[in-house]
């Protein structure tokens, strides 16, 4: 009855405060058959969500409403259809305790065993709806434990999580100690889902049904090590035999190695990066697949490519069940006495992702696998960016890049190899015409002699890609982009998406008005992904926050 006082004492005390944001996307859609876009009976579709979060004193509570009318836009699950309040939590800290009941999202370490977030980009969002309890012991020792289900569209998943992580800064735990330039942070995390009993038809005999695990656990132990400009970080999971749909209800238990080195100082960042993955699909649901109920997250050790060609057409989607990768990045700076007023920035990447070296078994453990010898390859990017600043009013940004890729495997179009490999070149340049005034070109290219006997598919082939952006600081901006698919082998698909957008920002307010053709392709942040249709229509896109 104390707490229950206390707090009521302090949410009298002050009126609190409101805050939140909103956004809508919504698109009228045109036929055109040319692009290969489906037909939008209803013509008009939009994705819209406001949310809004209420603080008082050490209280806290949030909803979010969501809308997806008449449904949602083309590329997302349709099964968003709808509207309504699918978030919503109330929460309260008191002292070193910290709850919050309804819906939350949490990360374990780097997300091995657990990772709950929300990326509306790919309509993406698991959030867990339950509790969630979070302590600090002794000033460096984090203590999480927390139960629920995950969102699934409108509903609730089967499945049941429960969880516990614990987290210990030595450099928190005895702050009046002197480690110098040494730190040091350690980890481990439990995360169980519990499903019940289905009836599952064994794969090898269909008369009989398999004996499925009702509750499925995973361990996590990880490690933050840094001593003055370097940094080393490492977690190791495990995960019991876990049979789903994804892995074709085999036995074998799942693992997932992930380590990264770094070391920083003036003009100069290098960062090596390694992770292997088996069997490592985990989700609240042993029958989905795609992206729904995700419960793990396996970091992606490619580089996030941000411009258009590159990041959509043969872009990488991590491989659950089975991947062996490595990442190399390098960002210098020239000094200044090197290159005279103005310094280069150079950022040279390469990373490269296998399958495992597997050997079938011929029963429901499924295979066996060699820990370090890489198996098939699946991605090799290779590729240097340099950013020049050539005088007050010009920036130039150039890129190289050599893409090696298994189209089918990484884009889950079947199990047959279709090797590509192409070149890819950018050159992004910014003129400062005037106080406020600045103008930017950006041309890029995808140069490939593969995919050419792919009769049909419209992305096959060499590319060419142009753009010009004026803006007017800080309010306004319109660009003209074209995407051309000059090499296409079919005459009838080298076509051209043209796409002009207008938009205007204010304060934290920014709105865009498109019209034009979007070429089909696939979005990928981190490694999850989601494909995107053709389409040509007029699209609104509306943010903003208070």
């Amino acid at each position: 009855m104390a707490f229950t006082g206390a707090m009521h004492a302090q949410l009298l005390s002050s009126p609190g405060q409101i805050h939140g944001n909103v956004g809508i996307d919504a698109q009228y859609y045109t036929n055109d058959t040319l692009i290969g876009a489906p037909e939008v009976p209803e013509k008009f579709r939009m994705n819209a969500f406001l949310n809004l979060v209420y603080t008082n004193n050490n209280f806290r509570a949030g909803a979010r409403y969501e809308a997806y009318l008449p449904g949602p836009l083309l590329g997302f699950d349709p099964r968003f259809e709808g509207q309504g309040i699918p978030f919503r939590y109330a929460g309260y800290t008191l002292g070193d305790l910290d709850v919050t009941a309804g819906h939350f999202y949490e990360q374990f370490g780097n997300g091995l065993i657990l990772r709950a977030y929300e990326e509306r980009a790919l309509g993406f969002d698991n959030p867990l709806d339950g509790f969630r309890a979070k302590y600090t012991l002794l000033g460096g020792i984090r203590l999480t434990a927390l139960v629920g289900r995950q969102r699934y569209f409108w509903e609730m998943s089967d499945g049941v999580v429960k969880a516990f992580d614990a987290e210990a800064s030595l450099n928190q735990l005895f702050p009046k100690k002197d480690f110098g330039k040494f730190r040091l942070l350690l980890g481990g995390s439990f995360v169980s889902r519990y499903q019940g009993d289905q009836e599952i038809p064994n794969p090898d005999d269909p008369n009989k049904i398999l004996d499925i695990p009702l509750n499925v656990g995973s361990f996590a132990g990880r490690a933050n090590l840094g001593y003055g400009k370097f940094q080393l970080n490492g977690e190791f999971a495990w995960k019991i035999n876990d049979p789903n749909f994804t892995n074709q209800f085999i036995y074998r238990p799942g693992n997932a190695t992930y380590l990264s080195a770094s070391y920083a100082t003036k003009g100069l960042g290098i960062t090596l990066q390694a992770k292997r993955v088996e069997n490592f699909d985990y989700r609240s649901d042993r029958n989905e697949s795609g992206n729904a109920l995700l419960l793990n997250f396996i970091p992606m050790l490619n580089k996030q490519h941000t411009y258009t060609l590159p990041a959509t057409i043969y872009p990488y989607a991590v491989q659950a069940n089975g991947e062996l990768g490595w990442q190399a990045d390098v960002n210098f700076t020239t000094p200044k006495w090197f290159r005279g007023k103005y310094s280069t920035l150079f950022n040279l990447n390469f990373s490269m992702v296998n399958g495992l070296d597997t050997t079938r078994t011929g029963d429901r453990q499924g295979y066996t696998s060699e820990l370090f010898t890489p198996g098939r390859l699946y991605y090799l990017d290779g590729n240097i960016e340099i950013n020049q600043k050539i005088s007050k009013k010009l920036k130039l940004n150039l890129m190289y890049m050599y893409l090696w890729v298994d189209r089918n495997q990484t884009q889950g179009l079947g199990t047959s190899p279709r090797e590509i490999a192409s070149h890819i070149a950018v050159a992004d340049l910014t003129w400062k015409v005037a106080k406020r005034h600045t103008l930017r070109m950006e041309l890029q290219t995808l140069q490939t002699a593969q995919e050419l006997d792919h009769i049909g598919d419209r992305v096959n082939g060499s590319w060419l890609m142009g753009m010009i952006e004026y803006s007017l600081s800080p309010n306004f901006f319109v660009s003209v982009m074209d995407q051309w698919a000059y090499d296409n082998p079919v005459a009838y698909f080298q076509i051209h998406y043209i796409t002009t957008t207008v938009g205007y920002n204010s304060g934290a307010t920014r709105i865009a008005l498109s019209y034009g053709r979007q070429r089909e392709g696939i979005v990928c942040i981190g490694g999850v992904c989601r494909q995107v249709p053709a389409s040509n229509g007029l699209t609104l896109s509306l943010m903003s926050s208070f």
